[in-house]
């Protein structure tokens, strides 16, 4: 799917390229999560398990009890 996507919205997309195509799902994670707490993302979509997944993990890494204390400009989620 990312192949197909406009070169110009791959700009504006998390996670990149590199970090789509591990294979090994709990280092891709770990490579989303460490990108992903130094960036401004304010919109999240993908299967609520998943995101929920990501959302544990990213609240683990940062040792923060909210994931409003990591994300504050998280304005919407979608599926």
């Amino acid at each position: 799917m990312q192949k197909n996507t406009p070169w110009i919205l791959s700009l504006l997309r998390e996670p990149r390229g590199d970090i789509t195509y591990i294979d090994n799902w709990e280092e891709k994670l770990n490579a989303i999560v460490e990108r992903a707490v130094t960036q401004n993302i304010t919109l999240i979509y993908g299967q609520p398990a998943w995101v929920l997944n990501l959302f544990y993990k990213a609240l683990e890494y940062t040792k923060k009890e909210n994931i409003l204390e990591i994300r504050p400009e998280l304005d919407l989620f979608f599926w």
